[in-house]
């Protein structure tokens, strides 16, 4: 039953006024695979715990707890990112994308295709010790946030959907002069692998939705093949 609210309640949202461009949003389609450009779904949410109440998962993550929500709808539109703070603490909805160098990114940029306040972070290996395929951050089984290892992380100052590349105005979250990734690149090494953030993100009451389309083309969901 929370799951049915919960989608109600993003379906009725994206008929509001100022998102009649988005597609509703219907029942789970069988054979749905948003796989392909997204490599976990992720959410701050009151009480999780761990470090700063951050959670990952394989699969979307839909929360309801003392006013707050999150919520995570995959569609053949896209995956919809819903969040409500009622202001005890931050609550975002997001996913995240599979890592790839910074010179993967200077090269490639990332082209995001959606709608909404979607903010931009990265999530930086700057030790070097995810080079073969490992994940950045340390997490609990449960997909919680425990630590930080020895990855650093910063924000795209400028939101929504859009053109993302090597000069796009970045604010780093740790003790850089950096400006923009193309110096982040400089400063850790081209080879250096990144998995980008993209969500809505409140630390304040009020709530936020968008949509994540596409990703360097890649549509965030589509059909199996094999559905």
């Amino acid at each position: 039953m929370r799951k049915l609210a919960l989608l109600l309640a993003v379906a009725g949202l994206l008929a509001m006024p100022g998102a009649a461009h988005a597609a509703p949003i219907g029942p789970s389609t069988p054979g749905l695979n948003c796989r392909e450009a997204i490599w976990q779904y992720a959410v701050n949410f009151p009480g999780l715990g761990g470090y700063s109440n951050f959670k990952i998962s394989p699969n979307p993550i839909d929360l309801a707890a003392n006013g707050n929500i999150v919520a995570q709808v995959p569609s053949l539109q896209g995956v919809v990112l819903f969040a409500r703070d009622v202001g005890t603490s931050e609550v975002s909805s997001a996913v995240v994308t599979y890592s790839e160098t910074l010179q993967d990114f200077l090269n490639n940029g990332l082209d995001i295709q959606g709608f909404g306040p979607l903010e931009i972070n990265a999530w930086i290996d700057r030790g070097g010790d995810e080079a073969n395929g490992g994940t950045p951050f340390t997490f609990d089984p449960q997909g919680v946030l425990i630590g930080l290892d020895d990855e650093v992380y910063g924000r795209f100052t400028t939101t929504g959907p859009g053109q993302y590349d090597g000069s796009t105005p970045f604010q780093p979250f740790w003790g850089s002069s950096a400006t923009n990734l193309a110096q982040v690149a400089q400063e850790v090494g081209a080879n250096t692998r990144v998995w980008f953030w993209i969500g809505v993100d409140l630390v304040a009451p009020g709530q936020a939705i968008g949509m994540v389309s596409s990703l360097n083309g890649s549509p965030a969901c589509r059909l199996d093949r094999a559905a």
